[in-house]
């Protein structure tokens, strides 16, 4: 939350009902117990809002509205999809970037090259659970996101439990729903929603959750080796998209944004996070925004403009993942693990450990979490390797600050 008096929040940051952090659906259900029918209107003093494209404000207001009428009345639109995990990443890049991403993601995360498109310059890897897929393919949506991100993530797709219900909300609350592009015989039709980023959300059956395979041939039928899968996806946005992003994940998948707004003090200027689950924490979206160009943040966006740019796998047992993948994460100085043995109960043994395999450490009251991070590739994006232990729910605390230095002397060589 940001820290300012009641008169600065109302004249510069109101926002539209389910961007924010007011307990909304409770004040309004109370306000209906008493009787009240009559109409609810906004009235928004916001800087941003004033200066973004009206279209785009006006559709945001109707969506937030659409939910507060479903909060009261159900059934008035088709009802929030229960989403599972996002079950592969897509990757845009050019033909002479392949060979590159695939070293990066072989020597750095374990990923093994599986199967190629029938008909498309597509390739499909894996770890674990996790798929990555690398489209060179020509005139496509991918090398149209290419030519103005980069190489970038394209796309990530999550299994719901039912995808024709999941696709009639999104058409009602006016998001654009995309079908697959051309087809190969017996391909399958993929349908995807576009993401404020205009990235693609691609919806696959959780009945079916790799039904996408069989557009690949396959030239590694072995079964997955181990448990490895997409944690949470971190994007990069201007500072203006914050709120219509918030709301597009909470109106379309029932993510609920956590209370706190995190506040991160990069070497060059303040970086604002916040983070969205779902209710069984299955997905989980980080976001991250910052005014100031010189942050790492500010160097994501004017590399690749707003887009995913942190991708943390997770795993139930980091150190065997990493014997297993080899030791390319970022190492980490002797007085990170000086200040941990400060911070935290944890034996010499343990601080060994941890500083062997270049891991970092977070606890809270809930459990604990440790996690690696790899360098950029391209200065573009990263990875991570994560394992959350008990009922740990948070992204690192403390660690986000050690990470962005590192990044930040990076980006500065």
């Amino acid at each position: 939350m940001l820290r300012m008096d009641p008169l600065q929040y109302s004249r510069h940051h109101r926002n539209f009902p389910y961007q924010g952090q007011f307990p909304l659906t409770n004040f309004v259900q109370t306000l209906h117990s008493t009787g009240y029918e009559g109409p609810y209107s906004l009235e928004i003093f916001n800087d941003e809002f004033r200066s973004a494209p009206s279209t785009r404000i006006a559709l945001d207001g109707y969506r937030s509205l659409l939910l507060l009428q479903e909060k009261l009345h159900k059934n008035l639109i088709p009802p929030t999809p229960k989403p599972g995990r996002v079950e592969f990443v897509e990757f845009a890049c050019s033909p002479s970037e392949l060979n590159s991403m695939e070293r990066f993601i072989s020597e750095r995360l374990g990923f093994k090259k599986i199967g190629q498109h029938k008909s498309k310059t597509v390739y499909l890897y894996r770890h674990g659970k996790t798929h990555f897929i690398l489209n060179a393919e020509p005139e496509s949506y991918a090398s149209a996101f290419h030519l103005q991100h980069g190489v970038s993530v394209c796309a990530i797709a999550v299994s719901v439990d039912d995808v024709k219900r999941t696709t009639a909300r999104s058409e009602v609350l006016k998001y654009n729903v995309i079908s697959q592009e051309r087809r190969g015989m017996g391909e399958l039709q993929l349908v995807a929603i576009q993401a404020p980023d205009e990235s693609l959300i691609y919806l696959l059956d959780s009945a079916h959750p790799t039904s996408f395979l069989s557009d690949f041939i396959m030239t590694d039928l072995t079964e997955p080796d181990s448990n490895v899968k997409v944690d949470y996806i971190s994007h990069v946005l201007d500072p203006g998209e914050m709120d219509k992003t918030v709301l597009f994940y909470h109106a379309l998948f029932g993510l609920e944004a956590h209370q706190q707004l995190f506040e991160l003090n990069d070497p060059r200027g303040l970086v604002r996070s916040r983070a969205m689950t779902s209710k069984y924490g299955n997905l989980r979206i980080y976001l991250n925004v910052s005014a100031a160009e010189s942050t790492v943040v500010g160097r994501f966006l004017s590399h690749s403009g707003s887009g995913i740019h942190h991708i943390a796998l997770g795993t139930d047992d980091i150190f065997s993942t990493i014997s297993q993948i080899g030791n390319n994460f970022l190492t980490l100085p002797q007085n990170y693990f000086d200040d941990l043995a400060v911070r935290y109960d944890l034996s010499q043994t343990d601080l060994d450990r941890l500083h062997q395999a270049n891991v970092m450490y977070d606890a809270d009251s809930d459990g604990e979490f440790l996690h690696a991070c790899t360098d950029t590739f391209d200065d573009r994006f990263f990875f991570e390797l994560v394992e959350r232990r008990k009922g740990y729910q948070g992204f690192g605390g403390l660690d986000a600050m050690i990470r962005t230095v590192f990044f930040f002397l990076d980006l500065a060589d």
